[in-house]
């Protein structure tokens, strides 16, 4: 299994990776500097990140308003961004704390309109590890992990909290592969075994899943969807940066390349920004196998 881009229970080696330069005619740099950014999301009025200095143990999530300079909202700790809601001002995230045996995750949300501390739904942070979220509307999803077990959880209405589990691993033969997100009515995410990883589309209003149709048996990472359905995804082999590919799926027949990584470049994963008008846009961590330096691109209408 590629654990260098697999994101388990221990995932917060990954942050120390890097990720990749952006390619002529092709990504538009978004953020780009010799520190980390990852985890890029965005609305139409908003654009966060997570931010990671060489050589400091502090993470930090920055803000940048459609109109307005960056901010950071956190001056110490270990802050990683989520996947902001599309139409309000609402930025999940969570929090690192302790170490080893004593570290713990907790989610939490953010209003950039109001710069303070949102409510988070009833049950969603316990003495177990929460990571990953994302907000869309009244909805949530999150990934909870226990010794020896990963869930996804949809919040179905984050007032009340109510929710249901839309996957559960044995982390000892599968783990969730990056950041699920969350896109009106629709949840992806990547599974990865020993065998290889695979990505799925839930239909919220229909409650059920899809596999992403993986005729060569790749690596299927980091799926996310627009408003229609459509998953954007990467296809790539084993190894990192080997013949690493961005893939779309219209959810009929085969996914179709519409974007191919150098050789050595590859990416940790992707979120998406549909203004409901037609407009598209896919933001996308992007990794650079031999350098530990992390940027965020993103493609319209990809």
């Amino acid at each position: 299994m590629r654990t260098v881009r697999v994101i388990s229970a221990g995932f917060l080696a990954l942050l120390l990776l890097g990720s990749a330069t952006a390619f002529a005619g092709g990504p538009t740099t978004v953020v780009a500097t010799p520190n980390d950014e990852l985890h890029g999301s965005g609305n139409a009025d908003y654009f966060a990140w997570t931010f990671i200095r060489d050589g400091h143990p502090e993470i930090y999530i920055k803000i940048k308003p459609t109109s307005g300079s960056v901010t950071t909202i956190n001056k110490r700790g270990r802050w990683l961004s989520g996947s902001m809601d599309q139409t309000e001002s609402l930025l999940p995230y969570w929090r690192v704390t302790g170490k080893g045996s004593n570290r713990d995750m907790d989610i939490h949300v953010y209003d950039m309109a109001a710069n303070d501390e949102a409510a988070v739904p009833p049950n969603v942070n316990t003495s177990k590890l929460e990571y990953f979220p994302a907000i869309s509307g009244n909805q949530m999803t999150f990934v909870r992990a226990g010794a020896s077990t990963q869930t996804l959880w949809l919040v179905t209405d984050r007032s009340t909290g109510a929710k249901i589990a839309l996957t559960t691993l044995d982390t000892r033969r599968a783990v969730v592969a990056n950041a699920p997100n969350l896109m009106g009515n629709w949840v992806t995410y990547a599974v990865c075994r020993r065998s290889g990883c695979e990505a799925y589309r839930y239909d919220i209003g229909l409650a059920t899943t899809d596999k992403v149709p993986n005729p060569q048996e790749k690596y299927y990472f980091a799926p996310s969807a627009d408003i229609a359905g459509n998953v954007y995804l990467e296809r790539s082999g084993a190894a990192c940066g080997s013949n690493a590919k961005l893939m779309k799926w219209t959810g009929t027949g085969n996914p179709s390349t519409f974007y191919s990584f150098a050789s050595g470049h590859d990416m940790i994963g992707t979120s998406v920004y549909d203004d409901g008008a037609g407009s598209v846009t896919l933001y996308v961590d992007t990794l650079s196998c031999a350098r530990a330096n992390a940027d965020i691109v993103s493609f319209s209408n990809p």
